[in-house]
C-alpha cells in the first residue's frame, strides 16, 4: 500500500504519543525504597500508545490498541561476560530485569497508569475489553500483575553500561571522564556503552551529546599529540646537529 499510494502501516511508526509520568512523592513506594529519579522534575515511567500490541495475540482477531510501559532510570543491573576463549563467540548476556525490587513496583504503577488512561470516557466506544494476559481480574491484583510482569517483561532496546565511565582512579569502570579506555593508549569509546546508568530519556539524544563532547576531546588529544611530535622533531633535530658537530673536524 505504501508503494502504491503512500498509505497503510508504514505511514506511522506505531507510537504517536508518549507520556512521561512521575510517581507522587507521597507514594507508599518511597516509604520503602529511595527515590530512583535524578530529581524532583524527573519522570519514573514512560508510556507509549501503540497501534496494536506487544503481547501474544495469537488466536485473537480484531483491532487492538496497546501501550509500552518503560521503567526509567532502572536500578536493576545485568551483566555481560565472556562465554569462550574464542574472540568470535557470542558473549553471555543477562539483562538482569527486575533484579532491583523497586523497579517491579514502579512497573506495577505504570500498569495502573495505563489502565487509568484507557479507562477514560473518551475510549468508551473504542476499548471494549482487555486482552490476555492482563485481564481485569489480573489487573485488580498487584501480586498477580507482578507474576505476569516477571514472565513477559523484556528490555527496551536502550541498553547501556558495558564499558561504564567512572573516575580515572576508580576501582571499576573502563572509561575515564575523557572517554579514554583505561590502561590503553589512543582509544576513545563514544557510544551508549559508557553511560553508567540509563538516563530518564531515550538514549539516542544523550549519545549525540557524548559525540559532541568526544569530538572536542579527541581534537584536543590530537592537538597535544602534534605538539609532542613537533617537540620530538625539534629534539631529534638538535641531537642530529650536535652529533654532526661532535663528528666534524675543523681545518684551519
Amino acid at each position: 500500500m505504501w508503494k502504491t499510494n503512500r498509505t497503510g502501516h508504514l505511514t506511522t511508526w506505531g507510537a504517536n504519543q508518549i507520556a512521561w509520568l512521575r510517581i507522587p512523592d507521597d507514594s507508599p513506594i518511597w516509604q520503602k525504597y529511595p527515590d530512583t529519579s535524578s530529581g524532583r522534575d524527573s519522570p519514573h515511567i514512560e508510556l507509549l500508545t501503540l497501534n496494536g500490541g506487544l503481547g501474544d495475540l495469537a488466536g485473537l482477531f480484531g483491532n487492538f490498541v496497546g501501550f509500552g510501559a518503560i521503567v526509567l532510570q532502572p536500578t536493576s543491573r545485568g551483566s555481560i561476560t565472556l562465554g569462550s576463549s574464542d574472540p568470535f563467540a557470542q558473549p553471555l548476556i543477562d539483562t538482569g530485569i527486575f533484579t532491583s525490587p523497586v523497579n517491579i513496583q514502579i512497573m506495577v504503577e505504570a500498569m495502573k497508569s495505563a489502565r487509568k488512561f484507557y479507562s477514560a470516557p473518551v475510549w468508551n466506544d473504542y476499548v471494549l475489553d482487555t486482552a490476555v494476559p492482563f485481564t481485569e481480574d489480573i489487573l485488580d491484583d498487584d501480586e498477580a500483575v507482578i507474576e505476569v510482569l516477571k514472565k513477559l517483561t523484556n528490555y527496551a532496546w536502550h541498553l547501556v553500561g558495558t564499558v561504564a565511565m567512572l573516575p580515572a582512579d576508580a576501582d571499576w569502570g573502563y572509561v575515564d571522564p575523557d572517554l579514554r579506555l583505561k590502561k590503553v593508549t589512543g582509544l576513545h569509546v563514544v557510544d551508549a556503552s559508557i553511560m553508567p546508568f540509563v538516563p530518564a530519556a531515550h538514549t539516542q539524544f544523550p549519545v549525540y551529546v557524548i559525540a559532541e563532547r568526544a569530538a572536542n576531546l579527541i581534537k584536543r588529544y590530537w592537538a597535544k599529540s602534534e605538539e609532542r611530535v613537533k617537540s620530538c622533531d625539534q629534539v631529534q633535530g638538535g641531537l642530529s646537529q650536535l652529533f654532526l658537530l661532535q663528528n666534524s673536524t675543523v681545518t684551519i
